[in-house]
């Protein structure tokens, strides 16, 4: 099987890029939406976590997930979109073998930091929804699930720290992921451990709650606390569906 390079093209396919070449209008295109993109989710994920940290009654544990979740994209604008968009369209690499291993390193970290903070924040609704009796996760147990999945994602990405590799084809260099024994080994666990497990969790879980909340009458309570407290949960399900739909 072919190496892969950052964005997805392979030496072949740069090869032939020639033959697919995009006008360059269409390339300042690319460019500028991707760039527009990577500049709106700098700052909109930086307001974030300025006005979460930066307001008391705002930090939350649902809140301390999602400014993780805000970090996470952070890096991932900062650090992966630039340089993806440049090897996507030109089929070459003139960063330098670092940053080729940076740059897997840090998209890889950035996903499964996503996707387990997904995962938490389904888990600390479906507690308190399905179960309203038990305590609430403390600001000091959401720090160090926090941490936990900072250090799970970077100790799962760190193949791609130390095999990714630059290659020279033709006079062309590339950014390629590398080939080590577990190749198709470490693929198959991505596919399980990023998409196939979180998605399962997460269906799971919001299949319950969402089947609780529409169903639920809260007794001995007047109408309109009642339904306020319904359509609060309804609307927070929706948001956190709607995430879940992004991550499908």
């Amino acid at each position: 099987m072919e190496n892969t390079s950052v964005g997805g093209v392979t030496p072949t396919m740069a090869a032939n890029f020639s033959l697919y070449e995009e006008p360059p209008w269409l390339q300042a295109m690319f460019i500028v939406s991707y760039e527009l993109v990577s500049l709106l989710g700098i700052i909109g994920n930086a307001v974030v976590c300025y006005i979460v940290l930066g307001h008391a009654r705002m930090r939350t544990v649902t809140n301390y997930f999602i400014v993780n979740l805000a970090i996470s994209d952070l890096s991932m604008a900062i650090m992966c979109v630039t340089f993806t968009i440049y090897a996507t369209l030109y089929g070459n690499w003139p960063f330098g073998n670092i940053m080729c291993k940076l740059v897997n390193y840090i998209q890889n970290v950035s996903v499964s930091v996503s996707i387990f903070t997904l995962v938490a924040i389904g888990l600390d609704r479906y507690v308190a929804i399905i179960y309203p009796l038990k305590p609430r996760m403390t600001g000091s147990l959401t720090l160090m699930i926090i941490l936990l999945t900072w250090t799970v994602s970077c100790l799962f990405a760190l193949p791609m720290a130390v095999f990714p590799t630059t290659i020279e084809e033709d006079g062309v260099r590339y950014c390629t992921e590398g080939k080590w024994e577990f190749t198709h080994l470490y693929s198959l666990s991505c596919i399980v451990i990023q998409y196939l497990a979180p998605l399962s969790v997460l269906a799971i879980v919001y299949l319950r709650i969402s089947v609780r909340i529409w169903s639920r009458r809260t007794p001995g309570e007047g109408e309109i606390t009642r339904d306020r407290k319904l359509n609060e949960s309804k609307r927070k399900v929706g948001i956190f569906l709607i995430l879940l739909s992004f991550f499908v």
